[in-house]
C-alpha cells in the first residue's frame, strides 16, 4: 500500500504558517505556491491569494506567476499591482528558496519559518 504521508497536511501544507498568519494578519494579499492556493483559501478565507488551482485557464496570471518564481520578472511590479505584502515560501522547492533570497535582498523581511515554509513580509 502506497503511503500518502508526504502529502499530509503537517508535512506538505503550511499548517503552522497559517496559524502564524491568523495570529499576525497581513495587511495586503498573499503570494504563495500555486499548489497551496486552495489550501490558503480554505484555511485563511479572509485573505486573497495571487493564484490557486482554480485559475489555470487565466493565462496572463499563470505567465506572471511562472516568470516570478523563475526570477525572470521583478516581483516588485506584481506586488504593487496586486497589493501583495506577504510571501509564503515552500522550503522544499528550490525556485521558491531562490525567490525568498532575492526578496530579502530587496527589503523583504523573514518573519516566520518552520520545516515546511517561511513567510516574508514587506513593510
Amino acid at each position: 500500500i502506497q503511503s500518502y504521508k508526504p502529502l499530509s497536511e503537517e508535512r506538505y501544507y503550511p499548517k503552522k504558517a497559517i496559524t502564524y498568519l491568523k495570529t499576525n494578519p497581513p495587511q495586503g494579499n498573499i503570494f504563495a505556491p500555486f499548489g497551496w492556493g486552495g489550501y490558503l483559501i480554505w484555511k485563511l478565507p479572509e485573505k486573497r491569494v495571487f493564484i490557486d488551482g482554480r485559475m489555470p485557464h487565466w493565462e496572463n496570471i499563470l505567465n506572471e506567476y511562472s516568470e516570478i518564481i523563475s526570477l525572470q520578472s521583478p516581483f516588485a511590479k506584481v506586488a504593487e499591482s496586486y497589493n501583495i505584502n506577504t510571501v509564503l515560501v515552500q522550503k522544499n522547492r528550490t525556485n521558491f528558496v531562490l525567490l525568498a533570497k532575492e526578496l530579502q535582498k530587496n527589503g523583504w523581511k523573514k518573519v516566520y519559518e518552520d520545516e515546511v515554509s517561511l513567510i516574508l513580509i514587506y513593510r
